[in-house]
């Protein structure tokens, strides 16, 4: 794993063991996914909020179209703002921009930020980016 301060340690702990149970199980039944599959989204949505922590500054690539209906479950919640303050301390958008895919250097660069992070390559790297969150003061 990159190097990490102790503050991002605790988000990175307190973000993986956020219960999100509700909205990955109404995201299971709505897509027909078995339990593995919905594990491997809601697994790769944390990893999501984790980078949006990180990286606030930047427009992010979702990891993946299983995180990404995970997301859009999570967005239609009246906790979604709430969770988004307490995980990563700004409101994530989520602004797609469609007809841009990301160029093959946000995809290097983003995957590249996978494999230091979470020791593995990020899964399909979507079409869009989220704008990111305003910046903390």
């Amino acid at each position: 794993m990159a190097e990490l301060t102790h503050a991002d340690v605790d988000a990175k702990k307190l973000i993986d063991q956020y219960d999100l149970t509700a909205i990955v199980e109404d995201t299971r039944k709505q897509q027909n996914w078995d339990e593995a599959r919905a594990k491997d989204a809601e697994r790769w949505y944390k990893n999501f909020l984790f980078m949006c922590y990180l990286d606030r500054n930047h427009p992010l690539l979702v990891l993946g179209q299983d995180a990404d209906k995970v997301w859009h479950t999570h967005l239609e919640t009246s906790r979604y703002r709430d969770d988004c303050m307490t995980l990563v301390g700004a409101y994530v958008n989520h602004q797609p921009t469609p007809g841009k895919p990301p160029t093959r250097q946000q995809r290097a660069d983003t995957n590249e930020r996978c494999k230091k992070l979470f020791d593995a390559d990020a899964p399909d790297l979507l079409v869009h980016c989220i704008a990111p969150p305003p910046p903390l003061n």
